[in-house]
């Protein structure tokens, strides 16, 4: 995450490496969420549909 983010601040970035980049570190985020509500008991299904609710909700805003 800190090398995507460290790339990202880099002057010769461009637009597309950009928005590659932060959609990894999105996925990397959702990824770590959904594993992290596994460890603390709720099933995949509910962490999942969880991530994709937040996903939907921050879309419609």
């Amino acid at each position: 995450m800190e090398v995507l983010e460290s790339f990202c601040e880099f002057r010769g970035t461009s637009e597309e490496d950009l928005n590659v980049a932060g959609e990894l570190i999105t996925n990397i985020c959702g990824a770590l969420e959904v594993h992290g509500n596994v460890q603390n008991g709720m099933s995949e299904k509910d962490a999942l549909n969880s991530f994709a609710q937040k996903v939907l909700g921050s879309i419609d805003k």
